[in-house]
């Protein structure tokens, strides 16, 4: 922290999201002081990321925090798979220079990297969109770096688990105008019963330079990663099982730095087999 003292993250859980603290712990008093009242979060998804729970990796002093990722199925369809909600993936937590957490991926998750899909650099979206249209896959991992057009603050991101004909589809949005990192449902499944709907997210201040984004899908799983700053953990469950086209957000004179698209694999053939539809 900026005075010097270490400084410490409280996580807790309430109805199923996650909120923190950041501070100082007296060890011998047993005693956490935030250095604020209110509680923040970082996943912006909307009672997705719950459970959190942590250590620090004696190896590397990294501060490692995992996760519950809540479901969305109706009860009747949890019991019919014998199985509900998930674990999130595991990710690192760190101090900014501005005293607000930073997170990220674990980089052990490079490891699931199989194929890599789509690679550019420094190409116009409209580029970049067009060589998009051929990748697909509900089993992926994206990293999108794009460099926005100086003062446009139109809104920019990727679209996920999109249909051919765009009847089905989900996009994760950066909007720099109303400063908020958010995730559109509102179009993820035509399936009138579905609990995947509407708009949820929170606020984000681009504050200038290149957007990072950084996703992953598995299955019915999404988990972005913006800037290393925010997150957005939620689900989706399409109807059509051709939602698996990518698409890209952003403006005229934006730059894509770069794109890559990975497919992912599972983490072993055991655990693929008993959850063929996480």
């Amino acid at each position: 922290g900026r005075d010097g003292r270490p400084r410490h993250v409280f996580l807790t859980d309430v109805g199923a999201q996650a909120y923190y603290w950041i501070g100082v712990f007296d060890p011998a008093k047993a005693r956490f002081v935030p250095d604020s009242d209110a509680p923040r979060v970082f996943d912006l998804g909307d009672h997705h990321f719950s459970g959190p729970s942590g250590f620090v990796d004696p190896k590397t002093g990294r501060t490692i925090v995992f996760s519950i990722a809540q479901g969305e199925r109706s009860a009747g369809d949890e019991w019919a798979s014998d199985w509900a909600h998930n674990a999130g993936l595991p990710i690192t937590l760190s101090i900014g220079p501005d005293d607000d957490l930073r997170l990220a991926p674990i980089d052990e998750l490079e490891s699931l990297r199989q194929d890599l899909l789509l690679d550019l650099a420094d190409v116009t979206p409209a580029a970049a969109a067009a060589r998009l249209a051929g990748v697909e896959g509900d089993l992926l991992e994206v990293d999108l770096e794009m460099k926005p057009a100086p003062g446009n603050a139109a809104r920019r991101g990727l679209v996920v688990r999109k249909t051919p004909d765009g009847a089905e589809h989900t996009d994760l949005v950066v909007d720099p105008a109303r400063k908020r990192f958010e995730i559109d449902r509102t179009h993820t499944t035509l399936d009138a019963a579905a609990r995947s709907r509407g708009v949820q997210g929170g606020a984000f201040d681009p504050r200038g330079g290149n957007l990072r984004l950084r996703v992953f899908l598995d299955r019915s799983m999404v988990e972005a990663y913006l800037d290393e700053r925010k997150s957005i953990t939620s689900r989706m469950y399409p109807s059509r099982p051709d939602a698996t086209g990518l698409g890209l957000i952003a403006a005229p004179g934006d730059r894509v730095a770069r794109l890559r698209v990975w497919r992912m694999g599972a983490l072993d053939a055991e655990a693929a087999a008993w959850h063929p539809s996480r």
